[in-house]
């Protein structure tokens, strides 16, 4: 039986897509250019009143971002993210300037916590500060000072 000629042969082309990196497999991952950059994106699992907890009493909106899977014009991005309960999060977006100042608040608090902590072992449960509480060697927790 001869051989068909190369030139016969079907070209075999690549089904993967091109671009198709480490993000392509995350399911929650969404394209930054799909993203618009003045907002911050938060996938939020749609639980009884969570969604419109976040919608309706802070700052975050659903995000009108129109994909393949997602065409129609105000629909909702949504992804399942449990398939035995049919758990859906859904894809929320909050102004940039916004969720900065939250954040900065959030890290005042951390850093006021922090701080006490270096100065000063917590006072315990009963109400010790720390000169009349135990503290191993004297030291607090700044360089075993």
């Amino acid at each position: 039986m001869a051989r068909p000629d190369r030139t016969e042969e079907v070209k075999i082309e690549r089904r993967r897509r091109t671009g198709s990196g480490l993000v392509s497999g995350l399911k929650l991952h969404v394209p930054d250019e799909l993203k618009d950059k003045d907002f911050e994106y938060r996938w939020v699992n749609d639980r009884p009143g969570r969604v419109q907890q976040l919608t309706k009493m802070d700052d975050w909106d659903v995000a009108p971002i129109v994909t393949e899977q997602n065409a129609g014009e105000g629909t909702v991005e949504t992804r399942v993210v449990d398939k035995t309960a049919g758990e859906r999060a859904v894809l929320l977006r909050k102004p940039k300037n916004f969720f900065d100042a939250d954040k900065r608040k959030e890290q005042e608090v951390l850093d006021a916590r922090d701080e006490a902590m270096r100065h000063a072992p917590p006072p315990s449960a009963e109400g010790l500060t720390g000169s009349e509480s135990y503290v191993p060697n004297g030291r607090n927790i700044v360089n075993g000072r």
